[in-house]
């Protein structure tokens, strides 16, 4: 296993670590906690965690499995959304409610989660909120450093980091949505403050569609083990938190993880050219359509979630059903205007670096929207 430094916090961490969103419901708490303490044992030396993943069964598996781990030997973190909370007392209570569900003296990391509007970050660190309670908590050793889980954009990213009140931040980025946010990880890198990603493998969609994906594919790896190779030889990124599902994807990403691999800025541009000649009429999440847009429509954030449907070919009905998440969730979330107000000016199309028929796409979204 191999170690990077997470930001200024002196903590060095494994490249991989345990997620904690996919938990299946159908195999017992037992059973995912031997997984944990099978990728403990292999060198993997971090959790995350949250009351909110699983319907609260990720904080029941953690806890199971940690019971087995010397509390030198591993970091765990957890979460929770501004969005959700509306007093200081309220985050103090739920972070003690977690600490106790865990039998925990402490997390060593703190993440404001799922920020996907600025505003909700700044109500976080208003002076009654969110932000004091931790600064409470961490001056009592329950947490030792306050970082944020971001789904804002790369300049709202820089914004908050300027700011200060941040140890480490957590990007949604991977090999084919990195444009999005890759300046953003080398900004925060520079700074000094942490890096970590999630859904380095899309939560599953790249190993599940690897044929579709073979433009990644090397002599030596296949798709999804291009994407892991990717992400952890990433300079500006520390780790990256997987969902494992079995023993053999742990293994996986501890043979992907023992190379020296770093990649550099020569095939950064090769894997930007690489991913957009591969995935012909997809978004690549270049954004160049939004300046553009004279109603300020958030097109790149539609087109991403248009790849479901046109990159990984997922049902029309599991299509449908998944734009409310990505509209509660997601980059969709801080929109100013929906598909519907697309004045079909063609402004978007002609920046198009893909040609993708973007206002035929935006069409399709708004009659699902309306549907809803």
């Amino acid at each position: 296993m191999r170690y990077k430094e997470f930001g200024n916090t002196k903590k060095k961490l494994s490249v991989f670590g345990c997620g904690g969103t996919r938990f299946a419901h159908e195999i017992s708490i037992e059973e995912h906690a031997e997984k944990i303490i099978y990728a403990h044992s292999k060198g993997i030396n971090h959790f995350d965690t949250t009351p909110h993943y699983n319907y609260n069964r990720c904080e029941d598996i953690y806890a199971e499995a940690i019971q087995n781990m010397r509390r030198d030997t591993y970091y765990i973190s957890t979460k929770d959304a501004p969005a959700f909370i509306s007093s200081k007392q309220e985050a103090k209570d739920n972070l003690m409610r977690s600490l106790d569900k865990m039998k925990l003296d402490y997390f060593d990391f703190y993440y404001f989660w799922n920020v996907k509007k600025i505003d909700e970050y700044y109500k976080a660190i208003s002076v009654s909120e969110h932000y004091e309670a931790l600064l409470e908590a961490k001056s009592e050793g329950l947490i030792n450093h306050i970082c944020m889980s971001s789904h804002l954009t790369g300049k709202e990213t820089s914004q908050i980091i300027d700011d200060g009140k941040i140890e480490g931040v957590l990007l949604n980025m991977n090999i084919l949505n990195f444009t999005y946010a890759i300046d953003a990880a080398f900004r925060t890198k520079e700074k000094g403050i942490g890096v970590g990603t999630m859904s380095p493998l899309m939560g599953g969609l790249i190993p599940n569609n690897q044929d579709r994906l073979k433009f990644l594919q090397s002599d030596r790896f296949t798709p999804a083990e291009e994407a892991l190779k990717f992400i952890c030889g990433l300079p500006c990124v520390d780790f990256s938190y997987i969902a494992f599902r079995n023993k053999e994807e742990i293994d996986n990403a501890c043979k992907i993880a023992d190379l020296s691999h770093i990649v550099s800025d020569e095939e950064l541009v090769d894997i930007r050219v690489k991913v957009g000649a591969g995935i012909e009429k997809a978004c690549t999440g270049c954004m160049y359509c939004m300046e553009y847009c004279p109603n300020n429509l958030p097109i790149a954030d539609y087109m991403t979630y248009s790849n479901l449907k046109y990159l990984f070919n997922i049902p029309q009905d599991d299509f449908e059903d998944k734009l409310d998440f990505y509209k509660t969730w997601f980059e969709l979330a801080k929109r100013k205007a929906d598909a519907k107000d697309c004045i079909k000016c063609g402004n978007c199309e002609e920046q198009c670096t893909q040609h993708i028929n973007i206002i035929e796409r935006l069409e399709e979204i708004a009659d699902i929207e309306a549907k809803s």
